[in-house]
């Protein structure tokens, strides 16, 4: 669930935030792929990832955001970035209160 006591940190000035910059790199195919997370905040030790689900968690489209989030974290290890933590940010469109918002952090 939303811990706020943690989270909050995200929007202090300790981060150097990106919000939805692309990140472009070449498919097997060498085709090029644009990938474009909502919101990248880089630290001192650790840089953290964050999208925004606008819908109550179902367990369909968890999994398919689970591994898009995990994409974005492999990307930005391989740009060499270390300490990657990727978030997935569930607000219920229709109540948008904090107690009911959810924070899971993707491994």
């Amino acid at each position: 669930m939303f811990d706020y006591s943690k989270d909050r940190l995200w929007f202090e000035k300790e981060f150097k935030v990106l919000n939805e910059k692309n990140i472009v790199f070449k498919g097997k195919d060498n085709t090029t792929i644009v990938k474009r997370p909502d919101r990248i905040m880089i630290g001192k030790e650790s840089v953290e990832i964050v999208d925004y689900k606008f819908a109550k968690k179902d367990e369909v489209t968890h999994q398919k955001y689970t591994t898009q989030i995990a994409e974005y974290k492999q990307l930005l290890e391989l740009m060499g970035y270390k300490n990657v933590s990727a978030f997935l940010w569930y607000i219920d469109i229709e109540d948008r209160q904090l107690e009911k918002q959810e924070i899971i952090l993707v491994n």
